[in-house]
This record gives structure tokens, sequence and C-alpha cells, in this order.
């Protein structure tokens, strides 16, 4: 993600994931900013979660969660 506008815990972004490196998510996805206020305004690094659409693979990890709407 790279803005001169400040990004605030809670929101959601559009990031571009790329390059992968081996198994990562790529691409061009909503994120949800995971860091908080404080942190955000003094790094060049935010902590996000890349959001994508559900899959029935998904069932087989325990760590994904569906969000219903």
């Amino acid at each position: 993600m790279v803005s001169s506008k400040i990004v605030k815990y809670g929101e959601l972004w559009i990031a571009d994931f790329e390059p992968q490196v081996g198994e990562e998510i790529t691409k061009k996805r909503p994120a949800l900013i995971l860091s908080n206020n404080l942190f955000n305004s003094n790094q060049k690094l935010v902590f996000v979660v890349p959001l994508t659409t559900w899959q029935d693979k998904f069932y087989k990890g325990i760590w994904f969660l569906k969000i219903d709407k």
C-alpha cells in the first residue's frame, strides 16, 4: 500500500499483494487494517488481513473464518 494518507485501524483499503512469494495471496484485494493508528503514523509498514471470496476448500482449514452478511 503506497499512499501519503495515514491509514487507520479498522479501515478497508485496496492493497496490491504483488509480488507473490511462495503460496502468498496475490493481486489487488480488499484488506482490513489491523495495526493501530500510532504504529501506522510512525512506520512505513501496515499490518493487514487480506479478504477474498469464500471457497468450499476453506472449510478444511481451521484458520479460515466465513463472514456471513
